[in-house]
């Protein structure tokens, strides 16, 4: 399809479903998903790559990235939820026990202006996924670091900066860095604007679901 139609856009929709499952995986709730939107709205889609603007992500120190970006401890179990950090934890002391879960990010506003985006147990190319679907940027992201293994991050910035570096503005109490001061200072990366390949997904058909 050219473009979606206004609904698909525009519209919300309630989903009440049960999984067969008593303790679904992540996997699990992602198939059932899947499944209902190709039921209910007759989605088809197909991934192509194509060429577009995009933030490579590099290193800007060789082999090693900054303090709030860690090699994941592989001893650090992932089966269960790790209790959420005590109040006031310095977010680099976050690194590895925020969030609770792990192989995806997450994030939550902890001031008026700043927020914090983190994950456990990903792959640099997660989380550039994971950047570039939290929706605070208009590039998607590519990792450009070379690095293997799998990483804990916590990132902390204010979340207006995006878009308006090296625009002049006053000060206001309780903002945190811009995005790209985050990314040198907390995680160790240059965020640099280039042309890339990506996989997007392409709608090929979908429709408005009948009434139940």
């Amino acid at each position: 399809m050219n473009s979606l139609p206004g609904w698909a856009k525009m519209d919300r929709f309630d989903v009440n479903a049960r999984a067969a499952s008593e303790n679904p995986t992540k996997e699990d709730m992602r198939q059932m998903m899947q499944s209902l939107l190709e039921d209910r709205f007759k989605l088809r889609v197909h991934r192509e790559q194509r060429q577009m603007p995009v933030f490579g992500l590099y290193l800007l120190k060789p082999v090693k990235g900054g303090p709030q970006l860690k090699p994941h401890n592989l001893s650090s179990s992932c089966q269960a939820a790790l209790p959420l950090p005590a109040g006031g934890t310095p977010a680099e002391k976050m690194v590895g026990l925020w969030p609770s879960g792990c192989g995806d990010g997450t994030e939550r506003r902890v001031s008026k202006y700043v927020l914090r985006e983190g994950g456990r147990d990903m792959t640099m190319s997660a989380i550039a996924d994971w950047l570039t679907g939290s929706g605070e940027s208009d590039r998607p992201f590519l990792d450009r670091t070379g690095l293997s293994g799998t990483f804990d991050f916590v990132l902390e910035f204010d979340s207006e900066s995006l878009g308006r570096e090296g625009v002049s503005s006053a000060a206001r109490d309780d903002s945190g860095p811009t995005f790209m001061e985050a990314m040198k200072e907390q995680l160790g990366l240059r965020v640099e604007k280039q042309d890339g390949f990506i996989g997007i997904f392409v709608v090929d058909n979908v429709e408005y679901p009948p009434a139940n």
